[in-house]
């Protein structure tokens, strides 16, 4: 489990079908608090998306805003489960700079 520090968490929940999720798929997220990353701001309510990846056996997600925010599930553990995709489960986005 890593330490999440001083970040802001915003939570999201997964939303779409990934039966058959395979590396490079996108996965959507629909925003329970509002992201703020740099002068980039989306609300909440709004879905956003990024492409996931496999990597030892969790799907690590590039949602666009380089390492300045990272995923996790509810385990503090980076990236998400395969069955955590399924079930349509919370998640966490750390974001490290959100006033620049």
């Amino acid at each position: 489990k890593e330490d999440l520090g001083k970040a802001k968490l915003v939570s999201a929940e997964i939303t779409g079908k990934y039966k058959k999720f395979k590396d490079g798929g996108l996965i959507s997220f629909k925003l329970k608090d509002d992201l703020q990353v740099g002068s980039r701001f989306t609300g909440k309510g709004v879905t956003i998306q990024g492409r996931g990846w496999i990597i030892d056996g969790r799907i690590l997600v590039d949602l666009g805003y380089d390492r300045n925010v990272i995923l996790y599930d509810l385990t503090s553990e980076k990236g998400i489960s395969m069955s955590s995709l399924k079930k349509k489960e919370m998640v966490l986005l750390k974001v490290t700079k959100s006033n620049e």
